[in-house]
């Protein structure tokens, strides 16, 4: 059931009647729900080609602090091994007079296989889902990507706009807005485990619903969906590749273990993952398990912070609210302070 918490995402009227009744009274493409949180979660930003080296600074490189009450950050030494938008958290650091090692450590690429995407974009198209929950916006730009060079984009966006569309969070919704549509339902917080509260007051038995996952993320919800007696159709449209050489990564390992690193700010489980597999490779696990539990960690998110949490390594900062860069990097005083 759902929480008293959820009114304020108009779950609660969801609720009160089938999903696909209230799409089929009156429902328009791009129309947003009353009481959406969908608008509340938009947040300006922009993509950046990632620069994929990996850089140790020195601090006489490092830009000066603004007086603004971030100035705690002058002079510390942050990593960043974030990829796509590594030149703007970059950006935001140096600003504050903070030094960013950048070593991004992973990438993200169109699914390795592409022909059970290419199968579930069909089943889309015609109309074989009553609801589709969004996981990522990257998941939903691939989606829609791989739809505009097959020349059926107009027709995917046709067949979204007839569908439920369940976000985990707001980057889907500002994806859907750039094809003039909304969200219609958000977790009640952006996490598998928000998704599932919020859905088990839906009414999804009998319906087809289709699951636009993420790496790392392909059991748990669709497993719930099954038990919820629902027909599910769940399908990855990307993944992650390891774009930094492994001596790269081991050179931040061994400066995180030399103590040469303030702050560490993880923005994906990816970044966890693959910082560990290479420890692991080349027997530094301990070392960098060590490292990590004396070196403040920041996570952009729940999900991000839930990885920390399972890799041993305590989490010192995240944002409360909004999982964004900008509040990430607001979340480094709580840490210094």
């Amino acid at each position: 059931m759902l929480s008293g918490s959820l009114g304020r995402y108009g779950v609660e009227r969801l609720a009160e009647r089938p999903a696909l009744e209230r799409i089929s009274r009156g429902s328009r493409p791009g129309q947003r729900m009353p009481g959406s949180v969908e608008a509340r979660h938009h947040r300006r930003g922009a993509r950046f080609r990632a620069d994929l080296s990996c850089e140790m600074p020195d601090a006489r490189t490092a830009c000066p602090a603004r007086r603004d009450g971030l100035n705690m950050l002058e002079g510390r030494r942050i990593t960043v091994p974030e990829s796509r938008e590594l030149d703007l958290f970059t950006r935001m650091l140096e600003r504050h007079g903070a030094i960013a090692v950048r070593c991004p450590l992973v990438s993200i690429h169109d699914a390795e296989d592409p022909r059970p995407v290419d199968a579930w974009l069909e089943r889309l198209v015609e109309d074989r889902h009553d609801i589709v929950v969004l996981y990522t916006g990257e998941g939903l730009s691939r989606l829609l990507g791989l739809a505009r060079r097959r020349g059926i984009e107009a027709d995917a966006i046709a067949a979204l706009s007839k569908v439920l569309k369940v976000a985990r969070g707001p980057k889907p919704a500002k994806v859907l807005r750039g094809i003039g549509l909304a969200v219609d339902v958000i977790a009640e917080e952006p996490t598998t485990a928000g998704l599932m509260r919020t859905m088990s007051g839906l009414s999804i038995a009998d319906k087809r619903v289709g699951v636009l996952l993420y790496p790392g993320g392909e059991e748990a919800l669709p497993q719930f969906l099954e038990a919820a007696g629902a027909q599910v159709d769940p399908v990855l449209s990307y993944g992650y590749a390891s774009d930094e050489e492994d001596e790269r990564v081991l050179g931040l390992i061994r400066e995180l273990a030399s103590g040469g690193i303030d702050i560490i700010a993880f923005t994906s489980t990816a970044q966890v993952r693959r910082l560990q597999d290479v420890a692991r490779r080349f027997g530094m696990d301990a070392d960098l398990n060590a490292a990590m539990r004396r070196t403040p960690i920041a996570a952009v998110g729940p999900v991000t912070a839930e990885a920390v949490a399972k890799a041993g390594w305590p989490v010192g900062a995240m944002p409360h609210d909004s999982y964004h860069l900008k509040p990430l990097v607001t979340a480094f005083g709580r840490i210094l302070s």
